[in-house]
């Protein structure tokens, strides 16, 4: 979920969450843990990332 406010014709402020429901997925291109890991087994996929919130500024000049 993300969203932006044109402020002005050169300012731009965008913000957005990615994962909303931070629901466990892992990358198709992830790969495998090959280490040994107290939270992950060997061999299993390696999970994606978690909730991420963010924000930004764009500046075009």
């Amino acid at each position: 979920m993300k969203g932006y406010w044109q402020v002005s014709e050169k300012i731009r402020l965008g913000a957005g969450v990615d994962n909303l429901l931070d629901k466990y997925c892992s990358d198709q291109l992830g790969g495998y843990n090959h280490i040994v890991n107290v939270d992950i087994n060997r061999g299993d996929r390696l999970p994606g990332y978690g909730r991420n919130v963010f924000a930004r500024v764009d500046y075009q000049w």
